[in-house]
């Protein structure tokens, strides 16, 4: 697999209005802002800064779909299927703006 040629996350936007990693590294830059984010706005900025949560859960979930015995109902594939979604869940909450 290719790695991704993106800045890791996760993404946070700035009072700025530019996103930035968690180590502080720029991202991308939007327009300053001098007025509120109407809600669309804000929702289109939850779902760019989770960006690379969801590709994360999806890449994990797309790497355990390729390489799972699915003719062996074990405990164990359904553990890490469990873990997979909360994964997924919590990215997914994070693009809709209801998690950090």
């Amino acid at each position: 697999m290719t790695a991704p040629k993106w800045t890791p996350g996760p993404w946070m936007m700035t009072d700025a209005g530019s996103f930035v990693n968690d180590a502080g590294t720029p991202v991308v830059g939007v327009e300053h802002r001098t007025r509120k984010l109407n809600e669309r706005e804000a929702a289109n900025l939850a779902l760019i800064a989770a960006s690379p949560d969801l590709y994360a859960a999806l890449d994990s979930i797309a790497q355990f779909a390729a390489t799972a015995d699915w003719g062996d109902p074990s405990q164990r594939c359904v553990e890490v299927s469990k873990q997979l979604l909360l994964k997924a869940d919590a990215a997914l909450a994070r693009a809709r703006g209801d998690g950090s």
